[in-house]
């Protein structure tokens, strides 16, 4: 859904600066409203890319699930194995980018990004423990 909202607000944006011809920085003040789609599709595409991150609860892990399926059909809790093996091994690494961010920039985007992290790997973990109870 985000890419489609994506595509509506980004063309959006393009046939607004098209009707109204906004290139220099004084004529878009006037007219806000390429500005507010540019933003609005601008964060779709931010939305859309984080939720491929390949950990549960986000449609990446299903894309890996659905990368591991392949033409071959392999056992359920295999695949729910290997999607919650990925998902703590990013998780792992959204932590080590939050700690080198710590301290090289502000103190609050590097603990977002551990607490990120942490939850990424306690999500991967929920989802092995409900297949080793399916199995």
């Amino acid at each position: 859904m985000s890419l489609v909202l994506l595509s509506i607000f980004g063309a959006a944006a393009g046939f607004l600066e098209l009707v109204w011809g906004a290139s220099d920085n004084v004529r878009r003040r006037s007219r806000p409203w390429p500005s507010f789609t540019e933003v609005l599709a601008l964060f779709n595409l931010f939305l859309a890319a984080i939720n491929l991150i390949p950990g549960y609860p986000m449609d990446g892990a299903r894309v890996v699930h659905a990368i591991i399926l392949g033409p071959v059909r392999t056992p359920r809790t295999w695949r729910n194995a290997t999607a919650s093996r990925v998902g703590r091994l990013v998780g792992v690494g959204v932590m080590v980018v939050g700690a080198v961010l710590v301290p090289l920039t502000d103190l609050w985007p590097g603990l977002a990004l551990i607490v990120a992290g942490w939850l990424l790997i306690g999500s991967s973990r929920v989802l092995d423990r409900r297949a080793m109870r399916r199995a």
